[in-house]
């Protein structure tokens, strides 16, 4: 994680389904286009982990943590820049497919490089991360790798050999 510069922006590329990103547009799979709504700037903090925020302008409703593009809702507020990659606070409990969303609130995330990993290292060029809750074994997960535009990408525990839960982060 040396490599990561605080204060870039990255598009978040799926180790399993290379040509899919994290897309601000509730936090889901998307085909990567040319868009601010794919990218992201990253700041490490003092303790390791990342906080990973939005580039992209944003219509929010005030009594939701989930983003919306729609706002012909009288609670939507215009947030601008700044929703951070965070997991879906309305879940009871970390728990297997809790998601992941595009929130206001400031939001931790503890970075593994995964080139120990044999099996995901072997298959893949270049260095994919793991993005896990901190002093969990949740990390973010594409849906089995779908490539399909609007895939949910959710927390589960570490599989492997994992390559849906990889991530290459990619300087823009």
């Amino acid at each position: 994680m040396a490599w990561i510069q605080s204060g870039a922006r990255y598009v978040l590329m799926n180790g399993k389904a290379q040509n899919s990103c994290l897309d601000i547009s509730g936090a889901f799979g998307s085909s990567r286009q040319i868009s601010s709504n794919q990218e992201w700037t990253v700041r490490k903090l003092e303790n390791g982990n990342l906080e990973i925020k939005s580039v992209s302008y944003m219509i929010v409703d005030v009594n939701d943590q989930n983003p919306s593009p729609d706002s012909s809702q009288d609670d939507d507020r215009p947030i601008g820049t700044g929703l951070y990659l965070n997991m879906d606070k309305r879940a009871p409990e970390l728990w297997n497919g809790v998601k992941v969303v595009a929130s206001p609130n400031q939001f931790q995330w503890h970075v593994q490089d995964t080139s120990h990993e044999q099996k995901v290292s072997i298959h893949f060029c270049g260095t994919r991360e793991r993005l896990f809750v901190p002093k969990t074994e949740f990390n973010v997960d594409l849906d089995f790798g779908n490539p399909t535009p609007g895939t949910t990408v959710a927390l589960f525990p570490k599989g492997e050999p994992g390559h849906c839960q990889t991530w290459r982060l990619q300087k823009v």
